[in-house]
């Protein structure tokens, strides 16, 4: 697999731009066929000159004008930046690869989560098919409907291999590397050294990962010698919700204190000092639909809440 072959977005140009004489929006059509209509405020609110040196909006929506109507918009001689300028005779410069974000976004189809059990078999994609367009695919797209899926054929001589698999799907690391590094080994440390119970010789019971932090960790790389076990929360959240409401809704409203508390380990991660207090079940608001899942016994509290 080469170093870093992910396919960057921001390769993604400009075609053409119109302003739609009647709402006013800006309609773009991008160099891979994408087109995306954007609001006049949309546009002044990502503009670069609405940017701070840390990257911070200087000028909020509440802050800029309502009713801003574009009189000329244009596409930049590189291809990379639309150019608007407004009536008001104020000027946006928006980068064409933000904007193609949106628009992808916006594009893609709602997919149908499935539930994994017993009799699913579980999705396996080859290591060296990664490199290929396709084969990223084949992963991404398990991981959406599934949530799961396994890589075979790693290459046991590669102990970079993992985080390979990370920069194919991100494009850089996206382990917490403030609490871990980049990738790390789960071995069992000498007795006292132990910064987790993953290090030592105790059962690791079923877990999600990094329940202590407000951002939960959206996908998991490890390699080991046997599979599994797996459990599906988002299926076991559903059949709560079927065998016990009352239950399910007690999870979904009382917050539970999620806690990561350790310093003076003598091992290769860091001190830390993380709470975050989140019901174990968030639901969409719109659709009512699970979302997320936070499943971890022993790193949990009492609730916070009387």
């Amino acid at each position: 697999m080469p170093a870093n072959p992910t396919p960057h977005l921001d390769a993604v140009t400009a075609k053409s731009v119109r302003v739609s004489p009647c709402e006013g929006f800006v309609s773009v059509c991008f160099s891979d066929g994408l087109a995306a209509d954007f609001h006049p405020l949309h546009l002044l609110h990502s503009s670069s000159s609405n940017e701070g040196a840390a990257r911070e909006k200087i000028r909020t929506i509440a802050e800029l004008p309502g009713d801003a109507k574009v009189s000329a918009c244009e596409i930049s001689s590189d291809l990379s930046r639309l150019l608007v300028t407004y009536e008001n005779r104020e000027t946006a410069e928006v980068s064409v690869s933000l904007l193609h974000r949106y628009a992808v976004a916006w594009s893609a189809p709602r997919t149908h989560r499935a539930y994994l059990d017993s009799a699913t078999p579980v999705p396996r994609v080859d290591f060296d098919s990664l490199e290929s367009d396709d084969g990223l695919l084949s992963l991404l797209s398990a991981i959406d409907k599934w949530g799961l899926v396994v890589v075979h054929g790693l290459p046991p001589e590669d102990p970079n291999c993992v985080s390979r698999i990370a920069h194919r799907i991100t494009g850089h690391p996206s382990s917490p590397a403030h609490l871990y590094g980049e990738t790390f080994d789960v071995r069992t440390s000498a007795p006292g050294q132990a910064s987790n119970v993953a290090y030592t010789s105790e059962p690791l019971k079923l877990h999600c990962d990094l329940v202590s932090s407000c951002s939960t960790a959206s996908n998991s790389i490890r390699t080991a010698s046997l599979e599994g076990p797996f459990i599906d929360a988002f299926a076991a959240a559903e059949e709560l919700r079927q065998r016990n409401p009352e239950a399910f809704k007690t999870l979904c409203a009382i917050p539970a204190s999620f806690k990561k508390i350790r310093s003076g380990v003598k091992a290769e991660t860091f001190d830390a000092t993380m709470t975050f207090h989140a019901p174990h079940v968030t639901l969409d608001p719109r659709t009512e639909e699970v979302i997320n899942v936070r499943w971890s016994p022993q790193f949990e509290d009492l609730p916070v809440c009387r």
